[in-house]
């Protein structure tokens, strides 16, 4: 992943939607949408209680709602009771995955960019 041009910190609770451009490191706690049209990333310590919608997602923490991207890795000790949409996944062996995943050929609809 890229290096973040914003940040979540560790001890932060988002109540409400992150949208815009940029790569982001989540840390802390979201409750709402994190739609974004570039990277993701979700740190061992955070939570993400609803959607994320960006071209790559990295997930080491948890997220418990609905992934929408290009590229999917989930990390060692990542948990995900979500529904995942994605053109291309990578699951370390300890994750855990809870729901439904469902390839595309192509970038989901609405985000800019490639999914390489």
């Amino acid at each position: 992943m890229a290096e973040a041009s914003a940040r979540v910190g560790s001890g932060t609770r988002v109540q409400g939607n992150i949208r815009g451009k940029g790569n982001l490191l989540l840390e802390g706690v979201v409750n709402g949408a994190v739609v974004l049209e570039d990277d993701v990333t979700v740190a061992s310590s955070a939570r993400v209680d609803g959607e994320i919608k960006a071209r790559a997602v990295d997930v080491a923490g948890r997220v418990d709602g609905r992934v929408e991207t290009g590229r999917l890795e989930v990390r060692d000790h990542a948990v995900l009771a979500a529904e995942l949409v994605a053109t291309t996944v990578s699951v370390e062996e300890g994750a855990v995955l809870q729901g439904y995943l469902r390839m595309e050929l192509d970038l989901p609809s609405g985000l800019e960019g490639s999914n390489s």
